[in-house]
């Protein structure tokens, strides 16, 4: 009689943890769609930004271990681009701009998200340097 107890309470013990699990599934499966929900409208959020600023930025992935930054000129008239700050990468290289021109240059980074941007340009219409800080920038 006391092993038949014991061996129902287990029984019982088992199914309760096997509706435990099942609804904890249940529940976790929302908050991650969640997650990913909310990951794609920041995402949505920067490249409708980037598009529409003076200086827009597209980075598309090439590989794993870089991308391709696409930099378009948006102002009317011609700017020179002096530098350029990625997170970790620093180009200082000059890029001069027609209005709505663009270049591309290839950009070492494995991570898909650029916290930090930073691009420094002169206005060649009346020579003063600006500074453009923009926000996150996700590579496709």
């Amino acid at each position: 009689m006391i092993s038949k107890n014991k061996s129902q309470s287990a029984t019982e013990f088992i199914i309760l943890l096997a509706i435990i699990l099942i609804i904890a599934g249940l529940l976790i499966k929302p908050f991650g769609t969640l997650t990913h929900i909310s990951n794609n409208k920041e995402q949505k959020a920067s490249k409708e930004i980037w598009d529409n600023k003076d200086i827009s930025l597209k980075g598309i992935r090439i590989n794993s271990t870089s991308f391709n930054l696409t930099i378009k000129n948006n102002y009317p008239y011609k700017i020179n681009i002096t530098k350029i700050e990625l997170d970790n990468n620093t180009i200082n290289d000059n890029y001069t701009l027609d209005i709505n021109k663009k270049i591309i240059t290839t950009i070492n980074e494995s991570e898909n998200k650029i916290k930090k941007v930073k691009i420094t340009y002169i206005n060649l219409k009346n020579n003063k340097e600006y500074n453009l800080i923009g926000p996150k920038l996700f590579i496709q």
